[in-house]
């Protein structure tokens, strides 16, 4: 759940093969103006198959027969207090990334 909340999020690397979500602040720094040039983008913030597999395949089912489906993702709050930076601190405790962490979680 993590990982699809956090794809295009700036300064997250994520490592498929060890299940784990690096976080690095200068790198988000860094790729923050791109993120801001892309956000106009709905595409930027779509649950890709590569990161949410299960998702895509629930959406290919039939669910005609429902009268309401409903969906969650994960809190920004759960979100920014389990991912933490490279000193160990939950990034919810850095001001310009909660809140474009808020904002993302908020688009996605």
């Amino acid at each position: 759940m993590y990982v699809q909340a956090l794809e295009n999020f700036p300064g997250v690397r994520i490592d498929p093969d060890h299940q784990k979500i690096y976080f690095d602040l200068s790198h988000f720094y860094e790729e923050l103006p791109s993120f801001f040039e892309k956000a106009e983008d709905p595409q930027t913030f779509r649950l890709t198959k590569e990161f949410s597999l299960v998702y895509h395949q629930f959406l290919e089912r039939d669910l005609s027969h429902y009268p309401a489906i409903r969906g969650q993702m994960i809190s920004p709050i759960s979100l920014g207090l389990k991912i933490v930076d490279e000193n160990q601190k939950p990034i919810i405790y850095h001001d310009e990334v909660r809140e474009v962490l808020f904002d993302l979680s908020k688009r996605k």
